[in-house]
């Protein structure tokens, strides 16, 4: 059987099996990736290569409260239990929270309104902070708490999508709290409108929300009098990472996170160092042998059709080619130079890429349609399996056209034209204008592409002096480009910390940002292979490999490992 990962075997790492033994639920096999330099990893198209803002870490999907099919329950027979929906079994909650934790002093803000003149300085310092308590049927006081660290987006999307707390609570006896991150959803400081002005962004960043969750635990604590309840967090992408870090800022009220998909390791400053092309590097390994196709040829065509956009972008005829060859509505501009049309496709890559599932799955597309079963494997193994020399350039890019537009067009009906530039609706783009600005800030991680041997895109170096710079231009504000790796710590974080488990799929993107390597006997790490995007966080599906069921029997493993050690030590 074909090993994930072939490299040198590194003892102490934990990687789940593609093949277990079926005398071992749980095999352990050494690590195959070293924390080096020479790891994977990129977002949609970094601001510096193309001016385009980076991807949020987690996509975007439409929140509202799921009613499940009869499909649905065949699929997850857990979700049988909740016809009305998840959030029917949970309460909304909400908590008044410091606009800045770490200032004695009101802020006071420029802002403008009927009664007051432009630039008045008006005193504001608390918002309200939204979270749900769910489930808890069998729960008592100073019983277990599972704790989700919201990220990027509205928390019902995660209480609607983290299958792994919903399955686990009653093993446990456990409640839920999904706590919402400040600044999205309905936990708006300002209002809607004025939390997107830059004089009322400065207080959205992690630390702050950090410091959120902790008076978060603190308050329900004290409410529910259960000063000895067991706390273990879960999170995924940047919610796994604002995990990590709670574990490591705020030990004393988490004392166990589950951290799927967390690049925290993908910073400038940290030792060893980020390699800048992890991103194209891991969307370059899923299009060859290596990441499970028969051959090699899908990241090869790749390579050729960039060269082809760019040298047909350069004339008016050329032009005229691309826009039959991608049936797009308008012909491309003179000035893009062909970056509109690369940059619509490695958006596509990048979200099948992270969206290589065992089985279908609205996930990537905002709920609103279905992706199949490992997408870009599909598209790649249709159209992109063979050869296409000069004389087919054309016929290279309208397969090219046919692989992303398993994405674009996931409804499967035809389709007058594309468009490049469509952008989400207004919720949604709020939502990224709000992570833009956390990359431009406390999130700066290195993204660029060397092209050649080295991935499958075009050259575009990872140039921190010019993405500071747009992040300057529109923020009014300059990254500390090392603060991450100084704040929160990166493989160092073993001095210290214990009791999280980092998972990663063989095939997400974000893998060479995450940790790979076990790094002391309480931070283990698990690399589960052949699916893609923090897929152990999901609901069990009938599809699932034995290797996702094995990653979360160990999760479930420590998970128990951190509640006795809670409960001995309040001697219970």
């Amino acid at each position: 059987p074909r090993v994930p990962i072939t490299r040198s075997m590194a003892p102490g790492t934990r990687h789940i099996s593609a093949n277990p033994p079926l005398l071992s639920a749980l095999v352990a096999i050494l690590a195959c990736l070293t924390p080096t330099n020479g790891a994977l990893v990129r977002p949609k198209l970094p601001r510096m290569r193309l001016g385009r803002p980076p991807i949020s870490l987690w996509p975007k999907r439409r929140v509202e409260n799921r009613k499940w099919s009869s499909e649905d329950s065949s699929d997850h027979p857990f979700l049988s239990k909740y016809p009305k929906g998840l959030l029917a079994n949970c309460t909304e909650h909400f908590i008044t929270q410091h606009l800045d934790h770490y200032n004695f002093e009101t802020p006071k803000l420029h802002t403008r309104s009927r009664f007051q003149a432009f630039g008045s300085r008006v005193p504001k310092s608390t918002f309200q902070q939204r979270y749900f308590v769910c489930g808890g049927a069998s729960w008592k006081p100073n019983g277990t708490i599972f704790f989700y660290t919201g990220n990027e987006a509205d928390v019902e999307l995660y209480v609607n999508n983290t299958g792994l707390m919903w399955e686990n609570a009653e093993r446990f006896q456990a409640l839920m709290v999904f706590a919402e991150h400040r600044y999205f959803g309905k936990s708006l400081p300002f209002g809607a409108k004025k939390d997107l002005e830059a004089r009322h962004l400065q207080f959205l960043s992690p630390d702050q929300a950090l410091a959120d969750y902790a008076v978060l635990i603190h308050s329900i604590k004290n409410e529910w009098n259960s000063h000895a309840s067991p706390v273990i967090g879960f999170g995924g992408s940047y919610g796994g990472m604002l995990c990590t870090w709670f574990r490591t800022k705020f030990p004393q009220f988490v004392d166990g996170c589950i951290a799927a998909s967390a690049p925290i390791v993908s910073f400038e400053g940290q030792i060893p160092a980020v390699n800048p092309n992890f991103f194209a590097e891991g969307e370059t390994y899923d299009c060859k042998k290596e990441g499970g196709l028969p051959n090699d040829w899908c990241a090869d065509n790749f390579r050729k059709a960039w060269d082809v956009i760019f040298n047909l972008a350069k004339t008016p005829q050329g032009r005229r080619n691309l826009q039959e060859a991608f049936h797009l509505c308008d012909t491309p501009g003179a000035s893009s130079g062909g970056s509109d049309i690369v940059s619509w496709i490695s958006s596509a890559l990048g979200y099948m890429a992270m969206g290589s599932y065992p089985f279908p799955s609205a996930y990537m597309l905002n709920g609103e349609g279905e992706l199949p079963a490992f997408p870009l494997r599909l598209g790649c193994k249709t159209y992109l399996s063979k050869p296409f020399h000069g004389e087919k350039s054309m016929e290279l890019l309208e397969n090219v056209r046919e692989l992303v537009g398993i994405f674009y067009n996931y409804s499967g009906n035809s389709v007058e034209c594309f468009d490049t530039t469509a952008g989400a609706n207004n919720e949604t783009k709020m939502d990224d204008d709000l992570w833009n600005y956390l990359y431009c800030t406390e999130i700066f991680q290195p993204f660029g592409q060397l092209g050649g041997d080295d991935d499958m895109f075009w050259t575009s170096p990872w140039n921190a002096t010019a993405a500071a710079e747009g992040c300057f231009e529109q923020y009014g504000v300059y990254p500390r480009k090392e603060w991450a790796a100084t704040n929160y710590g990166a493989y160092d974080i073993a001095k210290s910390v214990t009791n999280i488990v980092f998972s990663n799929g063989e095939l997400d993107p974000w893998r060479g940002g995450g940790i790979q390597t076990t790094l002391s006997d309480t931070l283990h790490a698990i690399i589960i292979p052949d699916v893609g995007h923090h897929v152990d966080l999901f609901f069990s599906n009938k599809m699932d490999t034995e290797a996702i069921k094995q990653a979360r029997d160990f999760e479930r493993e420590q998970i128990q490992k951190w509640i006795v050690e809670k409960r001995s030590s309040y001697g219970q």
